[in-house]
């Protein structure tokens, strides 16, 4: 897999999110070997990654989703009707 270097740069960010697939992981660590700027860019991707979490404010769910994700996950038994039961005359 040979990539030019604009290709290769175009990675990091996903290299950064250790979302790549193996296969691109491998080019990208290989060519991190050599190139100064892309470790730099790297090393400044993955502070910007690890900031992430911080940004968000925490967030307290309304009551009635989670209502609603439990009854999706632990649905009601269905309970037979006998009297919707039709029967055959003999």
């Amino acid at each position: 897999m040979g990539l030019a270097h604009d290709e290769l740069r175009e990675l990091l960010g996903v290299y950064a999110l250790d979302a790549l697939l193996p296969d691109e992981r491998a080019v990208v660590r290989v060519h991190l070997t050599g190139c100064a700027d892309c470790r730099n860019e790297v090393a400044a991707l993955r502070t910007a990654v690890a900031a992430l979490p911080l940004l968000l404010d925490e967030f307290e769910p309304p009551p009635a989703l989670r209502g609603r994700i439990a009854a999706a996950i632990h649905p009601a038994p269905v309970v037979a009707n006998p009297a919707a039961v039709e029967t055959w005359p003999s």
